[in-house]
Formats: structure tokens, C-alpha cells, sequence
């Protein structure tokens, strides 16, 4: 409305300035023809058929391609010479360019049409690309929003009562190429001098050629532990809250990486006295491959290691469940990076508007498989959480809940720890306002382990008592107790947080009190009722490989040394339905495979041997799934349940 009077108040001053010239004849014709074409020129950067010609200039022999809207969306030409005519521009219309050379960082990002830019008929735009180290751990591809978006909403301006001094980590003293990031052993060489700093501080590796690094924050002594598993044996004795915190996962989340290097600083100097009462274990890369490589997956066949969680395709996710059953951790911690390119993006009448564009995202499950308590903690914590990085002037806010097991946090659900996941806003955006990522990840880390610190007493004992009243649920059947195979949301109990709009100059719009809500994952869509023990016939064709399989997750998993004759009910259907037998007595030979369900990683076991389990997110998760769990010529599969109580007493002869 400002905007339209202030045009109108224009236009009747033309009008007015131009009876006077022709009052006063011949002496005021060249003022006249001058507002003539100050008004045609307003006139034409208000209608629709304005053409404007683009100029692009940067490295030799560049290659550029605009598109019809922003971040590579929209119908693409490619610019001669670095030119190129827009047809029908309008004013706040968004375009993006996509700009290349051979040796250096391909560059998409978004730009904005001015008033000035139409006046003028023309738009000269920069750029300056990153020439490739050609050494890994770099972004061979770096996208943005818009520099004003960068500049006026990713700045560390306005950011208060932040530990800046965090920011001590390889990626900020190393000189690099502009897309180049932290190598692991750059992060090694880091480690080790923490080691060397802190008494606290302890640094081991998960393989034996020494690549792969977990550090261990503890007062208790480790002195005589040169073994990681001698470590892992001595801080079970201590008392202390064990928090499994890593990193990287995701080759491409580089302020995950570094983020996890900066609370490993604090660690070892000012945030030390957390180790009063906790014992922090570190693992600032879990996939090597994929940060070397600067990739999401973990290997060249694409896979992703963050939706092998159950599977354990590969020995890094076999490590890791491996050094999560060894330590059992209380608080398990996630970090990451998400695409704002996903995310954000949002299409109105108006245009391309921005939503959130949120510094950082956390999130804790409601998991009906976990015991009762937890999730109501969690979600206390990481509203303090949320409320202390806005108040820092951070942008904070609830990522949307997934249940999906295969996923390492999904895991950790499984085995009823406090589990956090923290993301920073990251993926293809190379160096684009780092410092604020990283600083953002410590920030929140070092929120959350302050908060297990204050309540680490309590937290210990609401994690023990709830994994042994597991454990003691599984020796009796009971038809109410059970086990969710699909988790959904009922639309209740949802966390409100401000959410605004912003333009593509970085400017706020709408509603300046805009917000959205997060709901989170109460309802059972699927489940059956928990067996006191599964069995996996002798005639199964890979039952040794499911064996093994169940023990690298760690669950215990028995053998039949002598032929036992009981009552059951056999599995049949598909992966997508599962149908249950009657129940019928057989006789199961030596070599068949018990899991009792009195045991910690009852969870774990369901969600392996039910066939149809489906909080997998599509990954493979249940033996069926995984086609290690194949049917027999009849149409069932070589899988039982008991369902009658203490199952111990009747099934002898195991070992």
C-alpha cells in the first residue's frame, strides 16, 4: 500500500511539474523530456514485457546456465559469451544461475530482479568459483539461496552469548581451498594433541591400521587399557553416565564432523568438569569412505550407512553396533547435516518464499517400543535445548520424527537410551556460512550434555530400570504387551516454535509471528503381541548367518545341543503381512536356533524375526526383508514363537 501511494504522489507531481513547463514555454522543454523518460522508466520496470540483458564474468572459459527459478529449478538456457536476454522480467521475479569451469567448484545460486536492474535493462553479475584441490574432502558442486539470504540471515552478526572460541578446529586454522574441509587425518592429528593436552582425554581407534578414531572423555583411569575393549571394561565399572556421541555418517555433513572436534576441545579444557559425573565417548567420523570421498554413502555402490542399521551390510556398521552393545550408553547422540534445498523452499501466489530457513534442526522419538518415562525426559531436554540456542539467535527448531530402526538413533530407541539427533542446515552447501553450522552443532551438543550432566543420576536410573524391566517382561506372555511392528502419529501433543517466511533478499515477510507445529510418533498403526521366545528351524536355509547376524546386534541368541518337543505357532504370509499358524506341537531337532526374549535386545530380536516389521524408512531391516529368511516348500516360513510363559524351563538342551 506504501509502495502505491508513494507512486500515485509521483505521478500527480509529473503532472503538476509538467503544466508549469508548458506555462512557462519554450525554457522548461529539456526538463520536460527528462521526467517523460523518468516516468516511461518507471512505467516499464511495473509492466511484464521488460526485457533484461544478463552478464555474467568470472573464470576463463566458464560455462553458464540460468534458470527460470531459483536454486536449478524452472526451464534452463545457457548464456553466449556470458550473456543472455531475459524476456517478460518483472520486479522480485528469482532466477538462479548454474556456473562451471574445468579445475574448479560448479556454483548454483539464486538471484533477484531489482527495480534498478530493469531500469537499467541490465544485471551484471560475479562470479568467482573455487579452483579443486583435486584431494578429497572437498564439494565438487556448492549451491546458495542468494548472497543477500547469505549475508543478512547466515551472518555470525546478531548471534550473542555464543563460545566462538570453539571455533579452534582444523577447518578454521589450516589454510584450504575454499570448498575444502577437514581431512580425517588432519581431525587425527587434532585428537592427538588433546590426548597429549588432558589427563581426561584418551585416544583409540576402531580398526587396527589406526584411520579411525574414537576419543574417550573420562576421569576414571585408563592407565594399562591399551585396548579400546579394556577401556570400554573399565568405564562399565565406574558409575557414570555413558554418552555415545558420532558424527559424519553421512560423508557430505561436514559441520558434523567438525562440530563433534569442537565439543572434544571443550572436552579437554573448559567444559571438563562435565567428567565429574559422565564418561563421553567420541567418534568424529563414522564413515571415512564417504568423507573423503565428500559423498553421503559409504561405499562406490552408493549405500547408505545410516539405513544399515539392522542389516550391517558393511564391517563400519557392524563396528559401531559393536561398540554400542560393548558400552551400552545411557545418552546417544546423532549429528548430522539436512538439505535446505529440500526443505525450505516454498511456492505462493507471490512467488518463491523461503520457510524457516532454520540453523539447526534436533529431534528426539516417541518410541511405544521403549519403556514409558524416557521420551517425556527427552523431549523436556531438547525444549531447553531449543530455548537456549534462540535466545543465542540461532534459528532453531524441531525435526520432523521418523521411527525408522534402520537408522543408527533408531537403534539406540531399540535399547531404550535417551537418543538426540542434531543437524546442522549443510548438505551442498560447501564453505556457505560454515563457521555458523559448526557453531551451531557445538552449541547444541554442549546444551544437551550439560543437561546429562545436571541429571545424570536420574537419567542412569531410568535407563537401567527401564532395560531390566524389559528383560523381566520377556519371561512371561501376556496378550497386552506389545510389540509396535508401525509407528504413526495421532495429531496430538504437538510442540509449537516460530517459523517465518523470508524473501529471496533475506528479508522476513508475512506474519512476523508466523508458527508450525511438530507432531510426534504416539500412535500404534501396527503391532503384535510380544513372543517369550522365537525359534528359527533347524531347516532354515541361512540360519547361521541370522544367528550371527542377531549377535552382531547384540542379542543373545542360543542353540538346540538335543531335540526338544513344545508348543508354537508358526510364522506365514509375506514381508508386508504376516499371518500366524495355530498353535501345534513339534519336535525341533539339534542345530535350531532360541532367542529368549528375557534379554536386553528383545527390541532388536522382534524387529529382525518379525517378517513384517515396517518402521524401516524402505531399507532392508526384518530377515524377510534382508531375503535371509526364506519360506518353506509349504508356503511358511521356518520361524516360531512361544507363547507361554518362562520358556527356559521347557526348552532344555540349549547351549
Amino acid at each position: 500500500m506504501r509502495e502505491k501511494e508513494q507512486k500515485e504522489s509521483l505521478t500527480s507531481l509529473m503532472t503538476e511539474r509538467k503544466t508549469r513547463i508548458f506555462r512557462s514555454g519554450r525554457k522548461g522543454i529539456f526538463l520536460l523530456i527528462f521526467l517523460l523518460i523518468l516516468q516511461s522508466q518507471s512505467v516499464r520496470a511495473e509492466s511484464a514485457g521488460c526485457d533484461v540483458q544478463l552478464f555474467f564474468y568470472g573464470q576463463p572459459q566458464m560455462e553458464v546456465t540460468v534458470y527460470d527459478g531459483p536454486v536449478g529449478k524452472g526451464n534452463s538456457r545457457e548464456a553466449e559469451r556470458g550473456r543472455l536476454t531475459l524476456k517478460s522480467a518483472r520486479v522480485g521475479r528469482v532466477y538462479s544461475c548454474q556456473a562451471s569451469a574445468d579445475g574448479y567448484t560448479s556454483e548454483i545460486f539464486s538471484f533477484v530482479l531489482t527495480e534498478e536492474d530493469l531500469n537499467a535493462g541490465r544485471k551484471t553479475i560475479g562470479v568467482d568459483l573455487s579452483p579443486l584441490s583435486e584431494r578429497g574432502y572437498e564439494a565438487e558442486t556448492v549451491k546458495n539461496w542468494s548472497r543477500e539470504v547469505e549475508q543478512k540471515q547466515f551472518s555470525l552478526t546478531g548471534l550473542k552469548g555464543v563460545d566462538f572460541s570453539a571455533l579452534n578446529t582444523p577447518a578454521f586454522k589450516t589454510t584450504r581451498r575454499d570448498n575444502q574441509f577437514t581431512s580425517v587425518d588432519e581431525g587425527i592429528t587434532y585428537l592427538q594433541k588433546l590426548d597429549k593436552k588432558s589427563g581426561s582425554a584418551k585416544l583409540y581407534y576402531l580398526d587396527e591400521q589406526k584411520n579411525w578414531p574414537i576419543i574417550i572423555f573420562t576421569r576414571t583411569g585408563l592407565s594399562g587399557a591399551d585396548s579400546l575393549n579394556e577401556a570400554i571394561d573399565k568405564l562399565k565399572t565406574d558409575g557414570k553416565t555413558k554418552v555415545l556421541y558420532q558424527a559424519q555418517i553421512h560423508g557430505n555433513e561436514p559441520a558434523a564432523g567438525e562440530g563433534a572436534l569442537t565439543v572434544a576441545s571443550a572436552l579437554s579444557g573448559k567444559r571438563e568438569s562435565y567428567l565429574s559425573r559422565l564418561d563421553v565417548i567420541i567418534v568424529p567420523y563414522v564413515n571415512l569412505y564417504g568423507a573423503e570421498n565428500f559423498v553421503r554413502w559409504g561405499n562406490d555402490a552408493g549405500l547408505d550407512l545410516n539405513r544399515d542399521g539392522l542389516a550391517l551390510s558393511q564391517s563400519v556398521t557392524e563396528e559401531m553396533h559393536r561398540l554400542y552393545n560393548r558400552l551400552l550408553p545411557e545418552v546417544f547422540i546423532d549429528g548430522h547435516e539436512f538439505s535446505p534445498f529440500l526443505k525450505f523452499l516454498q511456492k505462493s501466489e507471490e512467488g518463491y518464499l523461503l520457510r524457516g530457513l532454520d540453523d539447526i534442526q534436533l529431534t528426539c522419538v516417541e518410541s511405544l517400543n521403549r519403556e514409558k518415562g524416557i521420551f517425556e525426559n527427552e523431549t523436556d531436554m531438547l525444549k531447553r535445548t531449543v530455548e537456549s540456542l534462540r535466545d543465542k539467535g540461532f534459528r532453531p527448531f524441531i525435526y520432523p520424527p521418523s521411527a525408522n530402526a534402520a537408522t543408527s538413533c533408531g537403534y539406540s530407541r531399540l535399547h531404550n537410551a535417551y537418543t538426540f539427533l542434531v543437524e546442522s542446515s549443510g548438505i551442498d552447501l560447501g564453505r556457505h556460512h560454515f563457521e555458523r553450522r559448526v557453531i551451531s552443532q557445538y552449541e547444541a551438543v554442549i546444551s544437551l550434555l550439560s543437561q546429562v550432566w545436571e541429571n545424570s543420576g536420574e537419567i542412569r536410573k531410568e535407563v537401567k530400570q527401564a532395560r531390566e524391566r524389559l528383560i523381566e517382561e520377556g519371561e512371561t506372555y501376556q496378550v497386552s504387551d506389545k510389540f509396535v511392528l508401525k509407528h504413526g502419529t495421532d495429531q496430538t501433543g504437538g510442540i509449537r516454535l516460530e517459523r517465518l517466511l523470508y524473501n529471496f533478499q533475506g528479508e522476513a515477510v508475512g506474519d512476523p509471528e508466523r508458527t508450525e507445529i511438530v507432531y510426534n510418533l504416539g500412535k500404534a498403526e501396527k503391532s503384535r503381541t510380544r513372543p517369550t521366545a522365537y525359534i528359527i528351524g533347524r531347516n532354515a536355509e541361512n540360519r547361521k548367518k541370522m544367528a550371527a547376524l542377531l549377535r552382531a546386534n547384540g542379542a543373545e541368541v542360543k542353540e538346540l545341543s538335543s531335540p526338544v518337543k513344545i508348543t508354537v505357532r508358526q510364522y506365514g504370509g509375506s514381508g508386508k503381512k504376516a499371518l500366524l499358524s495355530g498353535k501345534k506341537t513339534l519336535t525341533f531337532r539339534k542345530g535350531a536356533y532360541v532367542c529368549f526374549m528375557d534379554q536386553e535386545a528383545a527390541n532388536v530380536v522382534s524387529a529382525l524375526l518379525e517378517p513384517d516389521f515396517a518402521d524401516n524408512g524402505g531399507a532392508p531391516a526384518s530377515f524377510v526383508q534382508q531375503g535371509l529368511l526364506k519360506k518353506l516348500r509349504g508356503g511358511s516360513y521356518p520361524l516360531y514363537r512361544c507363547e507361554f510363559s518362562h520358556p527356559e524351563e521347557r526348552i532344555s538342551g540349549v547351549r
